[in-house]
């Protein structure tokens, strides 16, 4: 689903997980040997760095891609899968809270963060995976819950929208530390320590926010 060629650059340039690895939050360092690979990334970081930049993709990443083969492929055994919804809890349960996180993944700040990739070759392709994925499972559960998510969940829906005004601003302000505190790293260590303070603060602001970490 994802290419390989590309991805390790987009997630460490488009997330925070560089900042997120400097924090104290757990008692296990968020690399397993230090080595900069998803198999050596501890599951917290990689939750959480992804919904700082608000993909959220650990949650809904390959199932409308998934779903659509089904209902194409096997279209007797997807009309089960719709039925099920409203008649199997365990089916039920496991969609309504990818809906939610599928409701906190903004097109809008994905991109923003994206632009903090260098290449721009792997940035679009990249990000054209994620948006066609995101499109298709957002589809998909309309399909399956029937109405749309903010007829469905009024509450969460209209939350979001009165919380995006500001933590749009949080978002944007985390990105422009973000590209200033890689800036600074090597050749101005003082004011990489300020800057990494006001870029944690951001961290741990979204975090409060959305109400979750990894």
């Amino acid at each position: 689903m994802i290419p390989d060629d590309g991805f390790i650059p987009f997630f460490r340039q488009a997330t925070p997980i560089d900042a997120i690895e400097t924090s104290k939050i757990g008692s296990r360092p968020a690399k397993r040997t230090g080595a900069s690979t998803l198999s050596d990334l501890r599951a917290i970081p990689w939750v959480f760095s992804w919904s700082q930049a608000r993909f959220h993709i650990t949650s809904w990443f390959g199932l409308g891609h998934a779903l659509d083969r089904l209902q194409k492929e096997q279209p007797e055994a997807y009309g089960q899968l719709k039925s099920s919804v409203k008649t199997d809890d365990f089916i039920h349960y496991v969609l309504q809270n990818v809906d939610v996180s599928v409701a906190e993944a903004d097109e809008h700040l994905m991109q923003a963060y994206a632009d903090l990739v260098e290449d721009a070759e792997v940035r679009g392709r990249l990000m054209k995976v994620f948006m066609d994925e995101l499109h298709a499972i957002r589809s998909q559960l309309d399909r399956l819950l029937g109405r749309s998510f903010a007829e469905r969940r009024a509450k969460e829906y209209y939350s979001g929208q009165l919380r995006a005004g500001l933590l749009n601003r949080l978002h944007e302000r985390q990105i422009e530390l973000l590209r200033q505190w890689r800036a600074q790293r090597e050749d101005k260590p003082e004011a990489a320590a300020q800057t990494h303070t006001d870029l944690m603060l951001t961290i741990n602001a979204i975090a409060g926010a959305l109400g979750a970490t990894g």
